[in-house]
C-alpha cells in the first residue's frame, strides 16, 4: 500500500473525527479505498458519507459508489446508486455511462448503448474527444444488428480508451465547474 496510502487515509478519518458531517472526508477515503482494489470499505464510506449528509451529496459521491459496488458485482446497488447521480445531476454522463457498463454486464448490450450514447452526447459539451468515442459507439449499433460477437468484443476493447478520455473530461467538467 505504501506511505501515501497510510498517510491519506489517516488524514481523512482524522477529518471525520474532526467533523462527521464533512461529506467530502468520507467520499475521498471512499475513493482511496477504491483505486487500491479495497471496493467493500469503499462502498462502506460513500455510504457513510451519504447517510450523514444526504442533501448534500453531489454526483460523484453516487458514482463512486456505484463503482464500487460494480467492482464487487452488486449490480442492483449500483444502478440504484448511478440513478441517485442523476437524480442529483440530471446532466452528468459519468452516472449514464456507469448505467451503459451494467447492461452491458447483464448482455443488455441495447440499452447499453442507449445509455452510451447519454453519456456521449452529454460528455461532448466539455470536450470535444468524445465525439469521436460517439461515432465509435454508433458503429456498435449497427453491428448489434448483425454480428453481436463482434461488437462485444470491439466494446470490451475500448473500455481502456474511454476510461483514459474519461480522465481528461473529468479536467474539462472541473475547469468549467469551477
Amino acid at each position: 500500500q505504501g506511505a501515501f496510502f497510510n498517510e491519506a487515509e489517516t488524514a481523512f478519518i482524522k477529518a471525520i473525527e474532526f467533523d462527521s458531517t464533512y461529506i467530502y472526508a468520507y467520499s475521498n477515503l471512499g475513493s482511496l479505498y477504491s483505486s487500491y482494489g479495497f471496493y467493500e470499505s469503499a462502498y462502506q464510506e460513500h455510504e457513510r458519507g451519504i447517510k450523514v449528509s444526504p442533501e448534500s451529496a453531489y454526483p460523484d459521491l453516487y458514482r463512486e459508489l456505484g463503482n464500487a459496488y460494480q467492482a464487487l458485482a452488486k449490480l442492483n446497488e449500483a444502478t440504484k446508486a448511478y440513478k441517485n447521480a442523476i437524480k442529483a445531476d440530471a446532466g452528468y454522463p459519468d452516472a449514464h455511462f456507469g448505467l451503459g457498463h451494467i447492461h452491458a454486464m447483464y448482455s443488455d448490450y441495447r440499452q447499453a448503448i442507449v445509455e452510451y450514447n447519454k453519456a456521449i452526447s452529454l460528455y461532448s459539451k466539455y470536450t470535444a474527444g468524445f465525439a469521436h468515442m460517439h461515432i465509435k459507439y454508433s458503429n456498435y449499433m449497427r453491428r448489434f444488428m448483425h454480428n453481436l460477437a463482434q461488437a462485444k468484443e470491439d466494446l470490451e476493447k475500448d473500455k481502456a480508451q474511454v476510461t483514459a478520455l474519461n480522465s481528461g473530461y473529468n479536467k474539462e467538467r472541473q475547469k468549467t465547474l469551477g
